[in-house]
């Protein structure tokens, strides 16, 4: 982790120069990113990245009449950010440009939020640029997103399961809202069709200095695995291969556009609201349009109703485009509090239902492994009230002394209500359900299965009892059938990285086999 002097000798700069500021001047325009007068705050890490956005937008500050105020966090992890803050205020001075300095403990902040510190730097990072956009009555945040960060971007998403919105990656404008004070600012990114090899170039022909943050080649986040190790992969294979993922995204925007009329058409025409809020749908008339319109109708309306995007992934459309085909009183339960249920030839998606409605089909909840964060507890609450409590754990990323008394919890424990399994050979969606026909149970490490319905009676569970026990499935291959017996296909070993704890709470006497 060191701060680096730009002691590149260059010529002074010129033509490339500004090749440079016009190519990023006419993205500007072509994406109506200012306008004439706009207050606008910039994130400056003094990386150089953000050290080229400031350079560049104060080069077109007088053409446009732009005012810039420049926000830069001190994270309170690197030794060297201290050496950040004086060379982000030393570049400002020069350029007359305000500055503004944060100081926050992002590792002691995520530890009390049970959040990555990558995750946390961002939030904090946010939070002040619309502390000062307030202050500052600016409408625009600027950050110095490039091609490159778009590639990784796309890459994140199609790996999580996005939707076709997210292939988009990033847009050269969008909105933002802030949480906090609900105002809502443009954000606006002009350097997405750039490659960071230009923007170093460039820095480096205005002679300026730049910070690096060595955390940046270290392969501890899956960020920084497809920035070192995926994409120089790829264009191993094709040189061209950031670029024609940044392409495939502006494809996917505009397909996703057009895609989002016709949702828009649909919701309009075809879905009502109750009076509890929530959004019903007649099944037999959404069964019968084209599967992708299926789909992204699904998914707006789970967002609307859940008020949020974020870790609504295909995997949640999906099991919601099942119910379509279910019985009545059919339950999945969704992110957010957000609850689809089929009534006769209905699909009510929202949060308020009358008890009435949650009849004896059970319900159907989405243990998504992509939306658990590292050390955090994820509760799920069961039909017959009982909690499972899910924790992902990182091993790799664990001191000496944690990994081996998680060895020595897992090797020594007996306890029927705390399980832990390998996430590294699950390769689809975990349920949360009751028993199903087809399910079976992997009895040893030989892969040897048994139907579920045999190892009940087998285990002389009474017959009565057997539907009300909660099982975890990954399709219909059962990991562990609450209480009763874990698969031994899930096992995990010496090199196991992810382990999935869960631990099951409020166990009744009529559940104890």
């Amino acid at each position: 982790m060191g701060t680096i002097r730009n002691n590149i000798r260059l010529p002074e700069f010129g033509r490339e120069g500004d090749k440079m500021t016009e190519k990023v001047r006419q993205y500007m325009m072509e994406h109506h990113m200012v306008d004439k007068g706009d207050r606008i705050v910039l994130g400056v890490s003094g990386g150089v990245d953000s050290v080229a956005l400031l350079l560049m937008l104060s080069k077109v500050q007088r053409e446009w009449d732009l005012t810039l105020h420049v926000v830069h966090v001190h994270h309170g992890i690197r030794k060297e950010a201290e050496q950040d803050v004086k060379a982000v205020r030393g570049l400002c001075e020069r350029l007359e440009v305000p500055c503004y300095v944060f100081y926050d403990d992002v590792p002691e902040l995520a530890k009390q939020e049970k959040m990555s510190e990558e995750e946390m730097g961002r939030i904090c990072r946010y939070r002040h640029f619309a502390e000062v956009a307030q202050q500052v009555n600016a409408g625009t945040i600027a950050v110095a997103h490039h091609m490159d960060d778009q590639a990784e971007t796309v890459l994140f998403h199609l790996i999580r399961g996005s939707q076709l919105a997210g292939m988009r990656g990033m847009l050269p404008v969008s909105e933002w809202k802030d949480a906090q004070s609900g105002s809502i600012y443009k954000m606006i990114r002009p350097f997405l069709d750039c490659r960071k090899e230009e923007l170093t170039a460039y820095v480096a022909r205005k002679q300026e200095a730049w910070n690096e943050d060595d955390t940046n080649r270290e392969n501890a986040y899956s960020r920084n695995r497809l920035r070192n190790k995926v994409l120089p992969e790829m264009q191993s294979i094709n040189a061209q291969a950031v670029a024609h993922i940044a392409q495939f995204a502006k494809q996917a925007s505009e397909y996703e556009n057009f895609l989002q009329s016709m949702v828009n058409a649909y919701i309009e025409q075809n879905v009502e609201q109750n009076m509890q809020g929530n959004y019903v749908l007649d099944r037999k008339q959404l069964r019968q349009q084209e599967a992708v319109l299926i789909r992204s109708v699904l998914y707006r309306l789970i967002c609307m109703a859940g008020e949020h995007k974020k870790d609504i992934t295909t995997v949640h459309v999906q099991t919601v485009a099942e119910l379509l085909d279910a019985q009545t009183g059919k339950i999945c339960m969704l992110p957010y509090g957000v609850r689809a249920v089929t009534s006769y030839e209905k699909l009510i998606i929202g949060k308020c239902f009358e008890k009435e409605t949650e009849q004896d089909q059970g319900t159907i909840q989405i243990l998504d492994l992509n939306t658990l964060k590292y050390g955090e507890e994820q509760r799920y609450i069961l039909d017959n009230g009982s909690i499972l409590s899910a924790t992902m754990l990182d091993c790799w990323n664990m001191t000496e002394d944690d990994r081996e008394n998680l060895w020595i919890n897992i090797r020594n424990s007996k306890n029927n209500y705390t399980k832990f399994f390998g996430c590294d050979t699950i390769k689809s969606t975990l349920y949360i359900r009751k028993p199903m026909e087809n399910d079976y149970l992997t009895i040893d490490e030989d892969g040897n299965r048994k139907k579920l319905r045999r190892y009940f009676i087998d285990a002389k569970i009474p017959e009565k009892q057997r539907m009300d026990v909660p099982v975890i499935a990954c399709d219909n291959d059962i990991l562990w059938i609450v209480g009763v017996r874990r698969s031994e296909g899930y096992r995990v070993y010496a090199n196991t990285q992810y382990i999935l704890e869960l631990r099951y709470e409020g166990v009744s006497d009529e559940l104890s086999y």
